[in-house]
Order: structure tokens, then C-alpha cells, then sequence
């Protein structure tokens, strides 16, 4: 298991981390083991920001161990759905387009249908934060030409949507029919 990853299980053992523990898993996990944030000094940025293999390949078989250390706080019964005031892990998975992720927490208690802060948007405003957020990253992804990065936004959103049962959402690049099909789009411009 990364080093990153066993650093952040100590600490939830020890009460360091007392609260959205998953989250705190998986945001060192995307930020600190793909990212490799913590990494870089100030201004430095990465020069490969190709979508990362790890994230096309199943938990299990994530050199990172990811799946080991979720393994080990859904034993002890930690809430996946718990969010640090302003986000939780569903958001961060499905923002990640990391598919098996998505299908993970949603199989383990995460609820598509909710999302922190939810009751402070208008009424008419919400539809479904998880897949807003798809459709926003699929527009970004349209513009830097990442293949990759697409395909996995749609498989994302696919599983989303045969887990959740959402249906008739439609956004910039994003649409589910009636039945439960997804498509993503590039948008058209008018000009």
C-alpha cells in the first residue's frame, strides 16, 4: 500500500481524523498518490497531465492499494457518504472520472441523489450535482483534446446513471433519456 495512503489510516486511528474519514482517504488518494500535489514546490506544475492509468483499472487491481485502505475503514463501518462540510467522496470520484470508484462508494452507501450544501441552491437549480459536474469536466475535457479523459467522463457517467436510476438529464454536453442512456457530446458553437 502507498506510504500516503497508510499515513492517512493512522491518523483515522488515532483520532488525528475525526470525521468524513473515506473522504480524507480519498482526497490524499487523488490529490497525494495521482496528483502527487504535495510533490511540487509554489508555481511547478506537472508536465504529464494525461489522465493516469491507475484510474482506468479496477480497485483491486490499483498498484496504489487504494482498495486495500477502503477495505479496511468500510469494515469498521465508516460513512462513504460523510462530507467535510463542502464535499464527499462521490464528488470527488465522479469529478476524477474514476469509474470504478463511482461504482464503489454508490454500492457502499453513498446516496446520488444528495450532496453538501444541496439545501442552499434554489429548488429549480438542482438537478444532480454528480452529473453537472460530468458534464462541466467533459466540456473542459473538449478543449484540451484529451480522448482518454472523455471516455472515462462517459463511463463514469454511465454507471452513475444505471446505479442511480436517474433518467431525463440533460446539460452542455450531457444528456439521459428516458430509458437510461447516456450520451456526452462536444458543445457546437454558434460562432
Amino acid at each position: 500500500m502507498d506510504s500516503k495512503l497508510k499515513n492517512v489510516l493512522h491518523r483515522i486511528e488515532t483520532g488525528d481524523v475525526r470525521s468524513a474519514q473515506i473522504y480524507e482517504l480519498i482526497d490524499t488518494y487523488y490529490q497525494c498518490v495521482i496528483s502527487k500535489v504535495d510533490e511540487y514546490d509554489g508555481d511547478e506544475e506537472p508536465e504529464d497531465t494525461s489522465y493516469p492509468e491507475e484510474l482506468l483499472k479496477p480497485l483491486a487491481e490499483r498498484e496504489s492499494g487504494i482498495a486495500e485502505a477502503l477495505s479496511v475503514l468500510i469494515d469498521q463501518g465508516y460513512d462513504v457518504h460523510e462530507s467535510d462540510g463542502c464535499f464527499n467522496a462521490l464528488m470527488l470520484a465522479a469529478g476524477s472520472a474514476d469509474e470504478s470508484m463511482t461504482a464503489f462508494l454508490l454500492a457502499n452507501g453513498a446516496d446520488p441523489y444528495t450532496w453538501p450544501d444541496m439545501d442552499q441552491m434554489p429548488e429549480e437549480w438542482r438537478e444532480n450535482f454528480y452529473l453537472e459536474d460530468i458534464d462541466i469536466h467533459y466540456m473542459d475535457a473538449c478543449n484540451d483534446r484529451d480522448e482518454a479523459y472523455r471516455t472515462a467522463l462517459l463511463h463514469t457517467a454511465q454507471t452513475f446513471v444505471r446505479v442511480s436510476g436517474l433518467r431525463n438529464v440533460a446539460g452542455l454536453c450531457l444528456l439521459v433519456d428516458e430509458n437510461g442512456n447516456v450520451s456526452l457530446e462536444p458543445p457546437e458553437y454558434k460562432y
